[in-house]
């Protein structure tokens, strides 16, 4: 077994417990958490031009969906917040099982301190309260990608950066995007 199949499985088990995705079979996982976080990771790695010295935040993680799968798929340095204290001995379990250069920090976003090259963020708020979270913690010349869904173009309007959108199909039925905001 991979290691995103052993997070899918860890994530569908304690989800019967702890509500930290919607998804509640192995297979629905698979394709909303894993693979949906995975639809663009090689334009995130064109993005950002991965290196080793990046230093990825993942806000308002949740179950741990883009922030775990990338940081497999990638292999980077990836720190998850979150306010749900089952949530984050959740992740930090799963961080400590598949042995990923990851933590997770139980924090609200408004209270955490960092300077981060790169911030992700999925389900999590509209895009002006999303920039608006992101950007103080954004290194100047950072990107914070939004994954979102059919709504984007509604939420994007009047933000006031400026902006990137790429759409990819998920399956024949569903479309995601992606927001990128350089810092």
């Amino acid at each position: 077994m991979n290691l995103l199949e052993k997070y899918n499985e860890l994530l569908v088990e304690r989800n019967k417990v702890v509500n930290l995705t919607a998804h509640k079979t192995l297979e629905q996982s698979w394709v909303y958490n894993i693979q949906d976080s995975l639809l663009f990771s090689r334009e995130i790695a064109e993005l950002v031009k991965l290196s080793p010295q990046l230093r990825f935040l993942d806000i308002g993680s949740g179950g741990g969906s883009p922030a775990i799968p990338l940081a497999i798929e990638l292999g980077v340095d990836m720190t998850m917040i979150d306010s749900t204290r089952k949530k984050i001995d959740f992740l930090n379990e799963v961080c400590q099982e598949l042995n990923l250069n990851a933590r997770a920090i139980h924090t609200r976003i408004e209270d955490h301190k960092g300077q981060y090259d790169v911030i992700t963020a999925r389900a999590l708020a509209p895009m002006d309260k999303l920039v608006g979270y992101a950007m103080p913690l954004l290194k100047k010349g950072g990107v914070l990608i939004a994954y979102k869904g059919r709504n984007v173009y509604e939420e994007v309007q009047g933000l006031k950066v400026k902006y990137e959108i790429i759409e990819k199909p998920l399956d024949d039925e569903v479309v995601r995007y992606l927001v990128v905001v350089r810092g």
